[in-house]
């Protein structure tokens, strides 16, 4: 599994990188030293030639090279410095003389490298033949001899012995420089080594962290953290993945608890559409079964309460559809200015009887003048209804009601529902609007109705790019309130619409 791992592959990559760079820089060292040497070497004994053939004597009349002269010229030469090789070599490059001791196995030598080096247009070491080992290039020394007119006679070429590509090589090779060089390399590698596997090391390390971060989310443990201690790109990436991990944990978390509350929903709405269904059924089973014993004033009573059951029935399910539809964006505003005070007199004229009938004061109070609104007429109709027949649920005999409009501005209005009710704890107040909420204290429990007409509020308002806001007391009372723009405002108001 370590062979496997980032962390050994990053260490091997590493440390062979390092050692072809140092071998890339050893072998560089010594190319570069040799051809150095080579190259001072050459310079050094640039006049060489020039120097041993000026000792040359030659007949000014007959051009005659005294080759006993010359060999004796050599042969002292060489007792100064035995390492070099000394040659008289003819205009075609052939050997004519040479210094004794010398087992010429090459008769002959380039001339093009003799006129490069006599030209002095290349940069030094200048390699050229050596007529003693052909196979081992080295540097020279060459001078033209010429006659008393400047007529090109002969060359004097003179091998630096000492100073081959290969006895370069041998030298450096046994230097003590270079094995300080090595020595220094070597110590500065393991150094280098030591610190780039640490420092891998400490990489990984965060890896390791990522890796087990990512292990504990893949089993479904979502509130794990990573940390890291660097602040380097592993850190900002730590952040996105925390931040993931709680969107993630947030996520599942709203996940548990809609499903928490579906369960409840569902319960709910079992409950409220087996309640009217059942008295359906009961009331129809009595009446086919005892048709012949009950009065009419009976028949008729029965025939009341599974109307009611009924209209109750149909309520819910339209309260589901028109929730769903909202929900699935499928309801398009159809906006036009109409009297807010009229609407809400017609509203509050469907809830005269219940108000009578639970001895509760219905009120509704408007400025002495009320621009017209833009908006949709059907559903802001349909958010009054809720906001009232909530505040009815929630409200004890002998309450009050009050409807009330508020111009916060000459653009905006704002309208509220209040009731004298038993109130919101805060604990259910944040979940108020909450599709599948049910809250103990939210809930009426001698009320029918499945608690969605807030909901359906809530989504109708978010339609017109309003808030339906709430404040409770428990005690005390509810009220609920939202803005509305006023007709003035038709051109802001039909792109503010287009735009949703």
């Amino acid at each position: 599994m370590i062979f496997k791992s980032l962390q050994f592959k990053l260490s091997v990559l590493f440390v062979a990188i390092l050692i072809m760079m140092s071998a890339g820089y050893i072998y560089t060292a010594t190319q570069s030293t040799g051809l150095y040497l080579a190259e001072t070497t050459q310079k050094l004994h640039q006049n060489l030639a020039a120097t041993i053939a000026d000792q040359i004597d030659i007949d000014r009349k007959t051009n005659y090279i005294n080759e006993a002269q010359v060999l004796d010229i050599f042969d002292n030469a060489k007792r100064y410095n035995p390492t070099i090789g000394v040659y008289l070599v003819d205009l075609t490059g052939k050997v004519k003389v040479f210094s004794s001791g010398c087992s010429v196995e090459e008769p002959s030598v380039s001339i093009k490298k003799i006129e490069t080096f006599l030209k002095g247009d290349q940069q030094f070491p200048i390699f050229g033949d050596d007529p003693v080992d052909p196979s081992t290039p080295r540097i020279f020394s060459a001078h033209l001899i010429k006659t008393g007119d400047e007529t090109p006679l002969a060359y004097l070429y003179v091998t630096l012995g000492c100073v081959s590509a290969a006895s370069t090589e041998a030298m450096i090779a046994h230097s003590y420089a270079l094995r300080i060089l090595v020595v220094s390399l070597v110590v500065a590698l393991l150094a280098a080594m030591l610190i780039g596997l640490a420092m891998i090391a400490l990489l990984t390390k965060d890896l390791w962290r990522f890796v087990t971060f990512i292990q504990k989310i893949q089993g479904g443990d979502f509130s794990k953290r990573i940390h890291v201690s660097s602040s380097s790109e592993l850190k900002a990436l730590a952040n996105a993945f925390n931040e993931m991990a709680a969107k993630i944990e947030h996520t599942m978390n709203l996940l548990k608890e809609n499903e928490k509350l579906l369960r409840e929903f569902i319960a709910n709405i079992s409950h409220d559409l087996r309640t009217p269904l059942a008295s359906i059924e009961g009331y129809m089973e009595t009446i086919i079964l005892k048709k012949h014993l009950l009065s009419e004033k009976e028949k008729q009573q029965y025939f009341n309460t599974i109307l009611k059951n009924t209209r109750t029935l149909n309520r819910l399910v339209n309260q589901l559809l028109d929730l769903s539809k909202l929900e699935a964006r499928q309801v398009k505003l159809k906006p036009e200015p109409f009297s807010i005070t009229e609407l809400i007199q017609d509203v509050m004229l469907k809830f005269n009887p219940q108000a009578t009938a639970s001895n509760i004061s219905l009120n509704a109070h408007f400025p002495s003048h009320t621009p017209f609104v833009f908006a949709d007429l059907g559903l802001i109709d349909r958010v009054l209804q809720n906001l009232i027949g909530n505040a009815f649920n929630h409200t004890e005999e002998n309450g009050c009601i009050d409807v009330e409009i508020e111009m916060l501005d000459e653009y905006t209005m704002y309208v509220r529902v209040q009731d004298t009710g038993k109130g919101i704890a805060p604990e259910d107040l944040k979940h108020i609007f909450d599709r599948f909420y049910q809250g103990d204290k939210v809930r009426s429990k001698h009320k029918s109705g499945a608690g969605l007409g807030l909901t359906i509020a809530k989504k109708i308002m978010e339609l017109h790019h309003s808030t339906l806001d709430v404040e409770s007391t428990l005690g005390v009372g509810t009220t609920f309130s939202f803005k509305l723009p006023v007709y003035v405002r038709v051109a802001e108001c039909n792109k503010l619409l287009q735009d949703n």
